[in-house]
């Protein structure tokens, strides 16, 4: 009879053994997604708020086959926007490009009014305001582009496409 005893106790020591290893398991597992899931939470919910509050004004977004040069005008809202990611797509290339709030040089971007590719100092309209800007790349855009679409950027953190214009038009 002594035997069976410790057999008997020997398959709950190991029953326990084997919950605890389970349990102790699931905990770091837990743990680890638990904080991929809140760091993923916590960049999607800066862009939480975003839709509708940044932009293009399609009033002011054309290609101007003269110049071969696209004229596109951003409007944002009340929102705090540290940059936006300004996409330009035809049938055999794209280019992207990104404004901040920062006044800073822009290959081929220029202020709507001024000749000053490459020396204009272009930054992001300001919350509640709008902006208009020229991209002229000598030889890229010959013909009218298909769609110019814009990414705004909170913190470090890119958001979906807050506006698409498709298909641009002429000036």
């Amino acid at each position: 009879m002594v035997g069976k005893n410790k057999k008997a106790l020997s398959m709950v020591v190991s029953t326990l053994i084997l919950t605890l290893l389970v349990v102790s398991a699931g905990a770091i597992i837990w743990g680890v997604v638990s904080n991929m899931v809140d760091d993923k939470i916590e960049g999607s919910s800066s862009c939480f708020n975003i839709f509708g509050k940044v932009n293009i004004n399609v009033e002011y977004t054309c290609y101007n086959p003269e110049t071969d040069s696209i004229q596109f005008s951003l409007d944002i809202g009340d929102i705090d926007v540290d940059a936006v990611k300004v996409s330009i797509q035809s049938d055999s290339l794209s280019r992207i490009f990104e404004i901040t709030n920062t006044a800073t040089l822009i290959p081929n971007l220029a202020n709507y009014g001024s000749d000053g590719f490459g020396t204009d100092l272009i930054s992001l309209p300001s919350k509640n305001g709008g902006n208009s800007y020229v991209y002229d790349e000598e030889g890229i855009f010959i013909t009218i582009p298909n769609s110019i679409k814009i990414i705004p950027v909170i913190g470090n953190n890119n958001c979906d496409i807050a506006d698409t214009l498709e298909p641009l038009e002429n000036c």
